[in-house]
């Protein structure tokens, strides 16, 4: 792997990491029944919705308990038979912000990093929508773009978009169905410019864990060139 692209996984995740352990930390991130949320939602036995005391969530739930929360996703992707673009083992990365703007919808963006089995790192950003279907249970629309990072001899792909569709439990994880439509050379072309991958994601506080893990094998691997 190309010196640039090497240091983008160790300042990546090294800045993950610190930032992840001060906002888990924080009142916004730690809030409890008893806390936050019960300075919102008094436990009188009504709902009651005040949009100027919303929480800042760490973990994505619907309007009556958040008005906005952050949005952290790590996992794996694997591409379908007969797709093309790059080898098909992926680990996935992102990180972002989301608002609820109604009992049902939500609205933010994140930045996406992306590892496969040639050691190819590629970094971008998604428009992010989420459709709450209950409490636990959402669906996620993520249109976006990814670029490569590092030497562009090492690393034969253009850009190109990148979207995703998810049903996500409770934030704690999802199962998400990927597309990319990358600028391939022709010679990297098997059948089509476009992958398709299935994958699993680990959601909030279990991408705590999850995403520095798969941080420190991306490096990891690396260190065998």
């Amino acid at each position: 792997m190309a010196p640039g692209a090497r240091l983008v996984l160790r300042v990546g995740g090294a800045t993950l990491v610190c930032l992840l352990a001060a906002l888990s930390a924080s009142p916004a991130g730690g809030q409890t029944p008893g806390t936050a949320r019960d300075a919102v939602f008094p436990r009188t036995g009504a709902a009651r919705h005040d949009p100027g005391a919303d929480p800042l969530c760490f973990r994505g739930r619907p309007i009556d308990r958040c008005g906005s929360f952050l949005l952290l996703e790590s996992g794996i992707a694997y591409g379908l038979p007969h797709s093309s673009r790059r080898p098909p083992a992926n680990l996935v990365w992102e990180a972002g912000w989301m608002r609820n703007t109604s009992p049902r919808s939500a609205y933010g963006g994140t930045v996406v990093g992306h590892f496969d089995e040639d050691e190819r790192v590629l970094l971008g950003a998604k428009f992010r929508y989420r459709r709450w279907l209950s409490d636990t249970f959402a669906l996620d629309l993520a249109p976006g773009f990814v670029i490569q990072a590092g030497d562009r001899d090492a690393l034969p792909v253009g850009p190109g978009f990148v979207g995703h569709a998810g049903l996500s439990a409770g934030d704690w994880g999802a199962v998400v169905l990927q597309v990319e439509l990358m600028n391939l050379p022709e010679e990297d072309r098997v059948t089509n410019p476009g992958t398709v991958f299935l994958g699993l994601r680990a959601g909030s506080y279990p991408a705590v864990a999850v995403g520095s893990f798969l941080a420190w094998f991306a490096d990891f691997v690396t260190e065998f060139d």
